[in-house]
């Protein structure tokens, strides 16, 4: 059977797998967004041979050679972690239908979302001001550059700099989705104040060059509707039609975000004012044909140069000891998976932030096929416990379904994903570290009410 539409009748399996279980709760749930994930990264496939062109004939045509083995190892790793998530969620789910749950896991009941929403804003006025100020000194602003892939490593080249402005990137992506979901879900009883430093936040984050903050500005509106609707506070329904024309959008969005890397601000803007149909029906074709959905392309690539010497879990390692300072630990620089998928294809090392191996890519580089059925098996066990913690959370918080409860969810997804690309556990780390002095912070002051009998001191106070 042809390697192509072998992929093809996977893609619609798990447009299947994905329909079937928004239908279960009409909500985005982790599981459904994995899905649509896998479903666009292996829809890239048929977009290698034209992308590998960018980097020459010689080089374009080995990659094209391996891709139809990147793709493989892909299939299985994917259908490995489907059938383990199967085999395994009722397991971890506590509930069937709609029941009701009387104290689910992270349902924080003691948690202010209203608190935690003023500590998140001093946060982004923070990390907003390390990343203008750090860009402000270097001279450098990597979105106003005409080179804004090759100026978005300027921190690079400021090592003194470094830890602190790749801390202040890390936390703009929590940040936005909880005020995302804040905005959607608890509108009334969001003070508008702590609203105002987003959009510096928004602007500092732009300018750096990156664009996976983004990703909460998008996802962020359509989960938020969907969780109104289940927890009846909105008559408007999301449909699986709507579902894929967002996805679509998505899409759309990540051209347009890539052709801003390339091609800088104002020739971008001129390009969408001269003639907008056409501007994005190319986005869409960019996305796949760019850096954007690029994954299974850079596999492809790292394969066509791996000298088959298993890295025997280096990597892994290495990226599990993200928060050591690489001058702690000189072994954490030297098997940074960024750096390994840049010394195996010959790019530099200390200007460039890697490849994208794809999802199963590292774990076949360290184990070899072992790696891609163990890394499913992870994944497979890892999304049926947090997709029975997210249908928990939905099931019983039917009115008040509490942002920082998501936020811990979707933070598990994201450790989850870091062993698939370790180069992101720093990011998780951080990330951690915020919800955690968020949680900290954001606790409700206990009422006086709740304090018992307890004795009063000599002076009449408790």
């Amino acid at each position: 059977m042809d390697l192509g539409f072998l992929n093809l009748l996977l893609i619609l399996l798990l447009l299947v797998l994905a329909a079937l279980e928004f239908r279960k709760t009409n909500a985005i749930s982790p599981w459904v967004n994995t899905l649509f994930n896998t479903v666009i990264s292996l829809i890239s496939y048929y977009f290698i041979p034209i992308s590998a062109t960018r980097f020459g004939l010689l080089e374009g045509d080995a990659i094209a050679a391996a891709s139809d083995q990147a793709l493989i190892l892909n299939l299985v790793g994917t259908v490995t972690f489907c059938v383990i998530f199967y085999l395994v969620y009722p397991i971890f789910s506590q509930q069937s239908g709609r029941q009701q749950i009387d104290e689910p896991q992270f349902a924080f009941p003691e948690i202010s979302d209203v608190k935690c929403l003023y500590f998140l804003s001093a946060a982004s006025l923070a990390s907003s001001a390390i990343l203008l100020g750090v860009m402000a000194y270097t001279g450098i602003f990597p979105l106003l550059s005409g080179e804004v892939l090759e100026s978005r490593a300027f921190i690079n080249n400021y090592p003194e700099l470094r830890p602190v402005f790749n801390l202040a990137s890390s936390l703009i992506s929590p940040i936005l989705s909880y005020f995302v979901l804040m905005v959607v879900l608890k509108w009334k009883a969001v003070p508008k104040a702590a609203l105002l430093p987003i959009p510096v936040l928004i602007l500092a984050g732009s300018l750096t060059g990156t664009r996976s903050f983004l990703l909460g500005l998008i996802t962020g509106p359509i989960l938020g509707l969907s969780l109104l609707w289940i927890t009846k506070r909105s008559r408007f329904r999301i449909s699986f039609l709507m579902l894929l024309a967002y996805q679509f959008l998505f899409v759309i969005a990540g051209g347009v975000s890539g052709l801003l890397r390339v091609s800088g601000l104002e020739e971008t803007i001129n390009s969408f004012v001269g003639d907008p149909g056409s501007f994005l029906l190319f986005s869409s074709f960019f996305a796949f044909t760019g850096d954007t959905f690029s994954d299974l392309r850079d596999f492809s690539w790292v394969l066509s140069k791996f000298n088959g010497e298993f890295y025997q879990g280096k990597t892994i390692l290495a990226g599990a000891l993200g928060f050591l300072p690489s001058f702690v630990l000189p072994f954490r620089e030297e098997f940074t998976f960024s750096r390994v998928t840049n010394t195996i294809v010959g790019l530099p090392v200390d200007t460039h932030f890697g490849l994208r191996a794809s999802r199963f890519g590292e774990w076949y580089l360290n184990f070899g096929w072992i790696g891609v059925i163990a890394l499913g098996i992870i994944l497979g066990i890892g999304y049926a416990f947090i997709q029975g913690k997210f249908n928990e959370l939905l099931f019983s918080q039917r009115g008040d379904l509490k942002v920082f409860s998501l936020s811990t969810v979707f933070l598990m997804v994201s450790f989850l994903e870091a062993f698939t690309s370790t180069n992101i556990f720093f990011i998780i780390y951080v990330q951690a570290a915020l919800l955690l002095l968020t949680y900290w912070l954001g606790r409700r002051s206990k009422p006086f009410s709740e304090m018992g009998n307890q004795p009063l001191r000599s002076d009449g106070q408790l």
